[in-house]
């Protein structure tokens, strides 16, 4: 199963992101947002990419800022949106 990386404009967006997706009980990690990106503000939220539809929903709410959308590939990253 694959993983997702959203890059966060702000550490206080990314916060409230990963806090969002905890509440709707979606497993997710802070981590630190890999030079890959060359994007954000130094954090990101991973998440299952079974649950990239769900998160979106909650995006859509434009309670933050998102720099990128990432895709955890064998070769590094690979933006999806």
């Amino acid at each position: 199963m694959g993983e997702i990386i959203v890059v966060i404009k702000s550490r206080a967006g990314a916060l409230r992101f990963y806090d969002e997706l905890r509440s709707y009980n979606i497993s997710c990690r802070l981590i630190n947002t890999p030079k890959e990106a060359k994007t954000g503000c130094g954090l990101s939220v991973k998440l299952l990419a079974k649950d990239l539809k769900r998160a979106q929903i909650i995006l859509s709410r434009g309670i933050v800022g998102v720099e990128g959308i990432f895709s955890v590939e064998r070769g590094g990253l690979k933006k999806i949106g």
